[in-house]
């Protein structure tokens, strides 16, 4: 079971419930352990759904076409959930209640090309329009744009090319 330990760097000085001048953090600490403690198992684990953001499913697309090992069956799956995850705007976030990501919508439009869907359909149209409002694809940082245009890419990219 969850137990209270006292850090160190805790000066000694305890966090309790009824501390009689509770500080917001001392607040935050309290509520977060209550509900934790609440959301434990009987036998004191924690169990909750696995989720990913839509980089992670839109990869998987990637890779498979990439290796050209294509379960269709999963495809249409994680198209369908790539679908239901576009923001009204057009574009897809890290995690829910975040801003929208430029990266992550560039592979989830890229994911969906790949599984068919027509580039004139609503949800891409709104994709792609917030992309190039966003600057395009050829702004996307890191891993985005190793997949969407190949390894040597970045240093192409920077040297003008």
């Amino acid at each position: 079971m969850l137990k209270e330990t006292l850090s160190q760097s805790s000066s000694n000085r305890a966090i309790s419930d009824d501390t009689p001048f509770p500080t917001l953090l001392d607040t935050a600490i309290s509520r977060t352990k209550t509900e934790l403690i609440n959301l434990q198992n009987k036998d004191g684990f924690w169990v909750f759904e696995l989720e990913a953001d839509c980089t992670i499913p839109s990869e998987y697309i990637l890779m498979m076409h990439f290796m050209d090992e294509i379960n269709d069956g999963l495809q249409v799956k994680i198209a369908n959930f790539l679908r239901c995850q576009q923001s009204y705007d057009g574009s897809y976030l890290l995690y829910k209640g975040g801003l929208s990501d430029l990266s992550g919508t560039v592979k989830a439009y890229y994911a969906l090309k790949l599984a068919g869907d027509p580039v004139n359909s609503a949800h891409m149209i709104k994709a792609r329009e917030w992309i190039l409002a966003e600057g395009g694809a050829a702004t996307v940082a890191g891993f985005g744009v190793v997949v969407l245009f190949g390894p040597a890419s970045r240093r192409a990219m920077a040297a003008g090319s």
